[in-house]
């Protein structure tokens, strides 16, 4: 039945450009049309958004600024069918309903985060990241460039480099709640071939629980070096440094025996969390160096190395009582990558092939108190590293079409050293200690094939079939109590079945563009209590199906004028999946709404001084979905919901200064971005920010 409805999408995306008007017949020609080029790298080359055989989304450093965002989780208002589920300093991302439900340190993303080609582990996907240049957001599966983890999509953050001229940019923002936010970023021509940019911010605010205000605070601070060295006209060197430190007492999991009060409203937790020691610190050093050699104009070498480190103290709430239960979640990763590739353009073929190289290391600890009788004691040791070579090419067979097709062969290793101890909670006796070890080694092969024809100049068909994956590992527990052997999962694996249409009509003021998916979808990756051994363990939804279909499109009739609206609509099912609990055959997938509708339009009014009055609106309507895959309590249940964020500005001439006033959250919704089973229960959430409004004042020298 799946595979029929994917085949109808097809069928209609193939039929739907002989029904559109090409070119400047849509709505006649119109000399004040203004179309901007957008230029991506999402598949490891430089080329035009609309060139690219995907669903791209792209938001860029004005749209950024514009609308607040300083984490991951806000993406989800500016792009259709993404979710971030934050639990402290990591996200789990998802695309189309493809995305990672476990909290485990040793488990991995099935969305990879990247920043400046680097990928980011789960443990650092929640920091605040600044001067962005721009994120670009391209579905799953990616198995052939990325490999690993990419097997719902790729999320690439570009940081800004800097300019050839001296320049001073920034702005400063406060708000409700007591909020501040400031970032600065200078660009210096050191000497006619070394460009610097150093960018500095700081942003805090009061937390966003009643009544105290202390939950969902952020105190954090960050800054970056970027240089660029141009030795010669073929070379380019560019290395990259981040800091990161985030206080306070961070985003909390809310949980409250009136689950109502605290579930539905957000609201009413009663105890002093600075007083229980609540706390959140955390420091993240992040570095890169990318080379670029250009041998020809015909072949070009690139080389990018990274290494991340995280240093976490975390003390956060599993239960806020009376009396409060304290989860103590002491943490530190490291990892480096090496990725060498070869980008080669001829007369009618251009492909890429490159090696990669990772190794990544986390020490965890899980401490669970103060309860009643006993308290838990958690450790884990976790390691992986892996190798892959990959290539993948696109040959034009004609003018108007081309065939593309690429294939990675990887292998990864994962090891895991850990134990589980219960202590009495009176005389700090060791009561059980349950240890465990393993060791996984898998190889894997992915592949890509598509097709791409041009029906006129600006209208593009395709259809791509690819394969993806998540490796596999282990549960934080023995396989069986008193054995020293740690259970294993499976790896996740998808292949998807795509097939789009691109179009830019009425001289590029009108992008239009459709594509219709199909995924197989095996071994989905959940938790599930072994009462037998009382332990939370991994185990496997043997087959999930998803379909569904998204609507991007984007009309700019002039300079003055911007309207996108992009609508997914999304079907996410687990076919077969049992736990020790029983059987959840036909659930939806978390984080899986049917329908997401964003909508954005800006305006700009110009004055006669040549400056500008600029209003621009940002909705998105979601609806409703689970944020577990039990769906057996209402606390875990989102209702339908939309966010809107509106902006008013005063642009000087030239952009030069600005002010801006804005609110976020018009309809002050409390809405759940991840939920987790909780003791004593019955659940436990994250929220996004309620209604937050303030002033925004930008320069640009």
């Amino acid at each position: 039945m799946g595979k029929g409805i994917s085949i109808r999408i097809a069928g209609s995306l193939l039929i739907l450009p002989l029904t559109l008007p090409i070119g400047g017949q849509a709505f006649g020609r119109n000399s004040e049309a203004i179309y901007e080029e957008v230029v991506v790298t999402a598949q490891k080359k430089s080329e035009t958004l609309q060139k690219v055989s995907a669903a791209v989304s792209v938001v860029d450093n004005k749209r950024l600024t514009d609308l607040g965002v300083t984490n991951l989780v806000q993406i989800t208002n500016l792009a259709t069918g993404v979710a971030v589920a934050p639990i402290r300093s990591r996200a789990n991302i998802y695309i189309r309903g493809v995305g990672q439900a476990l909290a485990s340190p040793n488990a991995d993303a099935n969305v990879a985060l990247n920043l400046n080609g680097i990928y980011l582990p789960q443990s650092m996907a929640g920091t605040a990241f600044f001067d962005v240049d721009r994120v670009e957001i391209l579905p799953g599966p990616q198995g052939t460039l990325y490999g690993r983890n990419s097997t719902g999509g790729v999320v690439n953050v570009m940081s800004r480099t800097p300019g050839d001229s001296f320049a001073f940019d920034g702005f400063l923002e406060a708000g409700n709640y007591s909020s501040f936010q400031g970032m600065a970023g200078i660009d210096i021509p050191v000497s006619d071939t070394l460009l610097s940019r150093t960018a500095v911010t700081h942003k805090r605010h009061d937390g966003y629980i009643e009544p105290r205000n202390q939950l969902d605070d952020q105190d954090s601070t960050a800054v970056r070096q970027t240089l660029v060295w141009t030795p010669g006209v073929a070379t380019e060197l560019t290395g990259v440094l981040t800091y990161t430190s985030e206080g306070g007492i961070g985003n909390t999991l809310i949980n409250d025996p009136n689950l109502e009060c605290s579930i539905a409203d957000g609201a009413c937790v009663l105890f002093d969390a600075e007083e229980e020691g609540y706390k959140y610190d955390v420091d993240v050093y992040q570095g890169s160096l990318t080379l670029r050699h250009d041998f020809s104009d015909s072949l070009t070498l690139i080389y990018i190395g990274g290494y991340s480190y995280l240093d976490q103290d975390s003390n956060s709430g599993l239960f806020s009582g009376p009396p409060a239960v304290q989860l103590l979640n002491p943490e530190t990763s490291e990892g480096q990558s090496h990725e060498a590739r070869l980008n080669v353009t001829a007369d009618r073929v251009e492909g890429l092939f490159g090696i990669y190289y990772f190794d990544e290391d986390i020490y965890s600890a899980f401490d669970v108190a103060p309860v009643p009788v006993v308290r838990f004691f958690n450790v884990l040791d976790a390691a992986a590293h892996g190798f892959a070579v990959y290539g993948q090419g696109t040959y034009a067979l004609t003018d108007a079409f081309r065939v593309t097709g690429g294939v990675r062969y990887s292998e990864n290793v994962k090891s895991v050293d850990g134990s589980n101890s219960t202590f009495s909670a009176t005389t700090g006796d060791l009561l059980v200690v349950n240890a465990y070890e393993g060791r996984l080694d898998e190889d894997r092969v992915d592949w890509k094939g598509g097709v791409e024809f041009d029906v006129a100049t600006d209208s593009m068909l395709y259809a791509n079939i690819s394969s993806g994956f998540t490796p596999g590992g282990f549960s934080t527990g023995p396989q069986v109590l008193g054995e020293p052997a740690a259970k294993p999962f499976e790896p996740v694996t998808l292949v998807a079945y795509v097939a789009g249409v691109k179009n830019r009509l009425a001289d590029g003021a009108l992008t239009l563009n459709l594509e219709g998916f199909y995924y197989d979808y095996e071994n989905y990756q959940i938790s599930a209590r072994d009462q037998t051994t009382a332990q939370n363990l991994v185990y496997n939804a043997e087959k999930s199906t998803v379909h569904g279909i998204q609507l991007d499109s984007r009309f700019k009739p002039g300079p003055n004028d911007n309207l996108g609206v992009s609508v997914t609509y999304l079907h996410a099912v687990a076919d077969i999946l049992d736990t020790p609990g029983g059987s959840f055959d036909g659930v939806r997938l978390p984080f899986s709404p049917r329908w997401t509708v964003n909508l954005d339009y800006q305006h700009a009014f110009d004055l006669d001084s040549g400056a500008q009055i600029r209003a621009s609106l940002n909705f998105k309507y979601t609806s409703s979905r689970w944020t577990v895959y039990t769906q057996d309590t209402p606390g875990y249940y989102q209702k339908a919901n939309t966010h809107t964020v509106l902006n008013l500005g005063y642009f000087a001439p030239a952009d030069r200064w600005s002010i801006q006033l804005y609110v976020r959250n018009l309809e002050d919704n409390v809405v759940k971005t991840s939920c987790a089973n909780a003791v004593p229960g019955p659940a436990g959430c994250y929220f996004e920010p309620p209604r937050t409004f303030g002033a925004t004042l930008g320069f640009n020298f």
